[in-house]
Parts: structure tokens; C-alpha cells; sequence
């Protein structure tokens, strides 16, 4: 029979000599309907073509099955990571994924809200943009009764589950393994204050210089961004003002690119002499010349713990609002070490 994309719940029913509820069961996998029953009316559905008519379901459910993804980008593997682990678990559990990219500005940021919220989606997850400064769009999906977690990265005066890595812990690490391997002079191209992984990863900086005797230098903390523009614009500040430091710690690996990318131009003769330190890596990491030292960060764990936590928030909306952070280690580059592709876990 030619499928038709216009099969319904009842054509299915007459086809089986069933009632149209016991179908609706059977692909929902209600424990009501016995075993061989749901597999008989799954074979006919995929015979026939139905498809679920996701309108009808939301007007009968109140539900979408849909959930709003806001990242500030999506050019670079962290965030997509993190959308692999939030679309494993979405789909796992029979959720579609409506996902938006603020291009790190705050007022397209809050244009996305407003599609999101006018489509209804069940629950959100946002990770805010660089240029977010008030909370208030993001304190009214809250307002509105509507499931909200930050991931990765938020902003203070919002009433909503959150889901980070230690980024204070973190950077500790790397401003510590620096200064065990006797590595003193330290700059920091740090990214905004105003967002958590730029606050916080500027004071596990400080507070490892203090904690070895060093006090942090304002002048050998440039702050820029997040983004692989922003690193390189902050190394060529760095340069410029003649400072020469014998580590850097990048609050993000695509700080770290720009960096290196002001260097090879502005100045490639410090290159050698110099360790760079990134909040973040990339498996292409260990094919450059000087590898950076790196924090790692679970991007699959981030979000698929983020999309559990929204689940949770949505079958429970009066649930306690948790931070659920992950932590970090410290990641160096060895040159005989397997790909990923061919480490076979022996």
C-alpha cells in the first residue's frame, strides 16, 4: 500500500479491528497494552506511514515535546558537544530539540526567548550570551511557569537550575601546574566579568598566585571575551604594551587560538619560551608545534546533565532548584598518546 503522510490514529484502528485508544496506547508504550498487541500496532503504523501528529498531541497533552536551546555559538566543538549530550538525552526521552544561536548578543538572545516561549516549548535550556547583563528576560520564563537550567555558563538574580564545571577549581589547576614547573610571570586573557566562567576563572588565577606567595597584577589581566577574536586582539595587547610573560592562561580555548594567532604574527620569536595555558580543549590540539596545557571540560556530561535536570524540572516544577557542578582535570598533551579513533581502550 502507498504511505500517505495523512494516516490517522483510526485508520490504523480499522485496519487491526482495534479501538482507536488501545492504538494510541500501544505507540505510546502504556503499560495497559500487552506486549504483542503494541508491536502489531507499531508494524501497521510503520506500514502505513503515520506519522504523530505532534499539533494534536500538544492540544490534547498540553504538552509540546519540544524543548528551546539558546548558545551563544555553535562554531566551535564545546557547544556542540554540549548539544550532542542534550539531544542523547531529549530524544531518549522522546523530546524535540528547537535550538537558537544568539551570536553572543544579548538582545538576540532575548529575541529567542520570546520565539521560544511563543511556541510553547515545554522547557528551556540557555547558556547566556557574552553582551548578557540583566537577568530580567531570563527571570521571566520563570515568571511565566515555564522549566528553565543554565548551562555552562549564567548570570546572577535568576531563579533557575544550573548546570557548570568547577571553572574556579579549574583554573586554580592550571595557574598551580604552572607555577610548580617554575613558570612565575603569568598573564591572564581573561573573558567578562559579568558572566560566571569570566569571574570565576579570573579568581582561581588570583587566588593560585596568592596562595604561592604572588600578588595579581591588574595589568597582566586583559580582559576581552570569549571567542578567538577576542584572544587575539587581547595577545596583541599584550605585545604591544611589552609585556612578556613566560606562561598565559586563556580563559577558553578559542581565546588560546587568538592568542597564538597574535603571536605568530606580532611576535613568533617568544612562541617557544612561552607555555600556554586554555580553559578547554580540542583533539587538534596535540597537533600543533607547542600543544597548549589544558582544563578539561565534559561538554557531552554538561549537557546531558542539564537536559536530566530540565526533565526532572518539568515532571516536578515545585522540586528544589539545584547547581549541579562537574569538575575539571588538568590535561597535557602527550606526543605518543592515540587518537581517539584508534585508542581501543587496552
Amino acid at each position: 500500500m502507498a504511505k500517505s503522510n495523512h494516516v490517522t490514529l483510526e485508520d490504523i484502528a480499522k485496519k487491526l479491528g482495534i479501538t482507536k485508544v488501545t492504538v494510541s496506547k500501544s505507540l505510546r508504550d502504556h503499560p495497559d497494552i500487552s506486549t504483542s498487541t503494541k508491536e502489531k500496532v507499531k508494524e501497521k503504523a510503520d506500514e502505513l506511514g503515520y506519522r504523530r501528529n505532534r499539533l494534536a498531541q500538544s492540544l490534547t497533552l498540553n504538552k509540546t515535546n519540544t524543548i528551546g536551546v539558546i548558545v551563544p555559538k555553535i562554531s566551535h566543538t564545546f557547544f556542540s558537544d554540549t548539544l550532542e549530550g542534550i539531544n542523547r538525552v531529549a530524544y531518549d526521552n522522546d523530546y524535540e530539540i528547537v535550538l537558537c544561536v544568539s551570536e553572543e548578543k544579548e538582545e538576540r538572545e532575548k529575541s529567542h526567548v520570546d520565539t521560544l516561549l511563543s511556541m510553547q516549548v515545554d522547557g528551556l535550556l540557555i547558556s547566556v550570551s557574552e553582551e548578557t547583563s540583566s537577568p530580567e528576560h531570563l527571570q521571566e520564563i520563570t515568571n511565566q511557569g515555564v522549566p528553565l537550567v543554565l548551562f555552562d555558563r549564567r548570570i546572577d538574580g535568576v531563579d533557575a537550575a544550573c548546570v557548570t564545571v568547577d571553572d574556579q577549581g579549574g583554573a586554580y589547576k592550571a595557574t598551580e601546574h604552572a607555577l610548580d614547573r617554575g613558570l612565575t610571570e603569568i598573564v591572564h586573557i581573561s573573558g567578562y566579568s559579568n558572566v560566571n566562567i569570566g569571574k570565576n576563572r579570573q579568581a582561581g588565577y588570583e587566588n593560585a598566585l596568592r596562595d604561592h606567595g604572588l600578588t595579581p597584577d591588574d595589568e597582566w589581566i586583559i580582559e576581552g571575551g570569549f571567542g578567538e577574536a577576542d584572544g587575539y586582539w587581547g595577545g596583541v595587547e599584550m605585545i604591544e604594551r611589552g609585556i612578556n610573560p613566560d606562561a598565559i592562561f586563556a580563559v577558553t580555548f578559542p581565546v588560546a587560538l587568538g592568542v597564538e594567532d597574535a603571536i605568530r604574527r606580532k611576535k613568533p620569536s617568544i612562541r617557544d619560551s612561552l607555555q600556554i595555558y586554555s580553559f578547554g580543549q580540542h583533539e587538534l590540539n596535540r597537533f600543533f608545534s607547542n600543544p597548549h596545557t589544558s582544563v578539561h571540560q565534559p561538554a557531552k556530561k554538561i549537557g546531558s546533565e542539564a537536559m536530566s535536570l530540565l526533565l526532572k524540572r518539568m515532571d516536578d516544577p515545585d522540586a528544589d532548584i539545584l547547581d549541579v557542578e562537574l569538575p575539571t582535570h588538568i590535561v597535557e598533551v602527550q606526543e605518543d598518546a592515540l587518537p581517539p579513533y584508534l585508542d581501543d581502550g587496552s
